[in-house]
């Protein structure tokens, strides 16, 4: 009986094991992509500008913008949307001038407003307080001239969540597993 429950117990914790990342512009090469969408491992991109840039920032070369199609600066919205939730989510991020002005739109499960994150000055972002992430949208209000350069991001840090981690027809089984041990034991008592 102490084996069988040992055995459940380990199976569901096997289960719930969560495992952190951290996402890798990189592989898209370096400079403009001449591109405006892009996937990577765990996370596609989207600009609303006219390309997206990999290798921009004080974190180069894993740092991503969007190029705004005035003065060509990072100052273009754009998303990221993760291939499948996340939690945990920090970043860094490179404001380079004070008029530089971004919003964080969080987006969580179904697509549901989890709330915004407005960037700061402070170099790091912790997203973490808004719980099961599935999307972000960058709202970049940046001056789009010489004055401003706009703000890269790069150095994505998560976790994946583990939303339905064991599913139902799967889950089965330990139900049947504790009913069972449950009948054993009150046949123990009554006998």
């Amino acid at each position: 009986m102490k084996a069988l429950f040992t055995l459940a117990a380990s199976a569901v914790f096997a289960a719930s094991a969560a495992s952190a990342a951290t996402l890798d512009f990189t592989t898209l090469g370096n400079g403009p992509l001449g591109q405006t969408t892009a996937s990577i491992t765990d996370a596609n991109l989207l600009s609303f500008g006219n390309d997206l840039y990999v290798g921009a920032g004080p974190f180069a070369p894993n740092s991503i913008c969007a190029i705004s199609s005035g003065a060509g600066t990072c100052a273009a919205d754009f998303l990221l949307e993760f291939t499948s939730p996340v939690t945990n989510v920090f970043m860094s991020h490179g404001i380079w001038n004070t008029l530089d002005s971004v919003k964080i739109t969080v987006f969580g499960l179904l697509g549901a407003y989890s709330g915004d994150y407005v960037v700061t000055s402070a170099p790091s972002i912790d997203l973490s307080s808004f719980g099961t992430i599935t999307s972000l949208f960058f709202d970049d209000s940046s001056f789009d001239g010489f004055d401003g350069g706009g703000t890269t991001f790069g150095n994505v840090n998560y976790t994946l969540a583990n939303v339905s981690t064991v599913p139902l027809p799967a889950s089965l089984p330990f139900l049947a597993i504790g009913m069972g041990a449950l009948g054993l034991m009150r046949r123990r008592k009554s006998a």
